[in-house]
């Protein structure tokens, strides 16, 4: 395929082809380019010349780029040009230039040579963080393998997942659903085949794509594909390549767990697998046995710290500070004011309720010196669809007085603390109320 005739001229004002040899897959063809203003080295991908016709192939390239946009290099390589959007074009040949990652690929890397667990263990991990945020962003790549996966500079901690050509995501268009693969095919690849990629049984499951992280686990330790899940003896992976498993990785005491952690990823059935790449992560993180010499309390800080780290978590933290923030304004001004006019709260400040998804205060409300008669009094700002709401009680009347987005922290503090004189009047009028009752009692008539 020569490029340089198939590209549109706006292509080569930018870009020079730096070598004629070109790799090819499924889907296209991989050129090295170099873009003139500035020296950048781009790795440019084109659609196979018999496939400029075909509906299905566009649209998997079109995945394919929106998956790495969407991305943004978190453990992939970055979009720098594309005309993706013109899938729907048949007369456009398509291609997708991303930045070049320098470093061998994992198949170079190990050329059948057994690594150190630590190696194969901070490979693994990496790439488990890069799924992580694949799935957070409903995309399943299906076709994790060493040609794959690139080191980075050579660097182990710095894996980078490309070929997202055979990735599922959801369809942008329902009428696109003509375009998914068909049950009748086979999909993943050679180096590990799982069952429900077998034709006819396709799954869309995060499980597939940790699965076959573990399989390149054991390909890194041993130098060999796994290849099936089970072989004909029933053994799975880590059983059938035993032999092939260095001393030193066995003698490591890590090597325990590490069976175990094996015998539940590799599980045929997928729903008895681990359900998610940070599990699988927090697995590989308590792999050191507990022993005298471990101190537990670190362990157990440490596997919290990793869940903590997730994004759904750090963003959960993140509003209950905000949250915090505003109910402590609250309080401070509220408890001022009752003071000048000498009433007296005791209860209980802000604290984080309901698995974190609640801030919440409440007060018995009094005067002074007199502890009867008294008004419940609650404050609460609580985060659902996307929005935080906040609401007071008295006497066990429930009033909305907030409802904004979660990204507006600003204004939640603004309105919460604007909210000490309507929600003063309430109580000071419920109060008044039970006077009244208690003026009426007869025994003080």
């Amino acid at each position: 395929m020569d490029i340089s005739v198939l590209l549109p001229k706006q292509v080569w004002e930018v870009w020079e082809i730096m070598e004629n040899k070109t790799l090819s897959g499924g889907q296209g063809e991989v050129h090295k380019l170099k873009r003139k203003s500035d020296g950048i080295i781009g790795c440019c991908k084109v659609i196979h010349e018999e496939h400029i016709q075909s509906k299905e192939r566009r649209y998997r390239m079109q995945q394919e780029v929106n998956a790495l946009k969407l991305l943004q290099g978190a453990g992939t390589p970055n979009i720098i040009q594309d005309n993706a959007d013109d899938w729907d074009k048949n007369d456009i040949p398509l291609y997708a230039i991303t930045e070049w990652i320098d470093g061998p690929t994992l198949t170079k890397y190990v050329n059948g040579k057994p690594k150190s667990l630590d190696i194969a263990l901070s490979i693994v991990n990496a790439l488990l963080t890069t799924l992580d945020k694949c799935h957070q962003a409903g995309i399943y790549h299906r076709d994790i393998k060493p040609d794959n996966i690139i080191l980075s500079n050579k660097k182990f901690e710095e894996p980078i997942l490309i070929d997202f050509g055979m990735a599922w995501s959801h369809p942008s268009n329902e009428g696109l659903q003509e375009f998914q693969t068909n049950a009748g095919q086979e999909i993943g690849n050679r180096f590990f085949r799982l069952p429900e990629y077998a034709p006819g049984s396709h799954l869309h499951n995060p499980c597939s794509d940790v699965t076959m992280a573990l399989g390149i686990l054991i390909y890194i330790i041993t130098g060999q594909a796994p290849r099936i899940l089970l072989d004909p003896q029933g053994k799975k992976p880590h059983e059938a390549l035993f032999q092939k498993i260095p001393q030193d990785v066995i003698f490591d005491s890590r090597w325990q767990r590490l069976q175990r952690v094996f015998n539940v990823g590799f599980q045929y059935e997928v729903s008895l697998r681990y359900t998610s790449a940070n599990e699988l992560k927090i697995a590989i993180a308590t792999l050191q046995p507990k022993d005298k010499d471990v101190d537990k309390v670190a362990d157990a800080l440490a596997k919290v710290n990793l869940i903590r780290e997730s994004n759904i978590i750090q963003r959960l933290e993140n509003f209950q500070e905000q949250a915090l923030r505003a109910m402590n304004c609250f309080f401070q001004t509220f408890m001022t004011s009752i003071h000048e006019i000498s009433f007296q709260g005791g209860g209980q400040g802000p604290t984080i309720i309901e698995q974190g998804f609640t801030v919440q205060a409440y007060l018995l409300i009094s005067r002074k010196d007199c502890n009867e008669p008294q008004v419940y009094f609650a404050n609460r700002i609580c985060f659902e669809a996307n929005s935080f709401k906040a609401l007071y009680c008295v006497d066990n009347n429930w009033y909305d007085y907030y409802n904004g987005p979660l990204s507006d922290a600003e204004s939640l503090i603004e309105e919460v603390e604007a909210s000490t004189t309507p929600i003063l009047e309430k109580i000071l009028n419920i109060y008044s109320e039970k006077l009244q009752i208690i003026q009426k009692h007869p025994k003080l008539l």
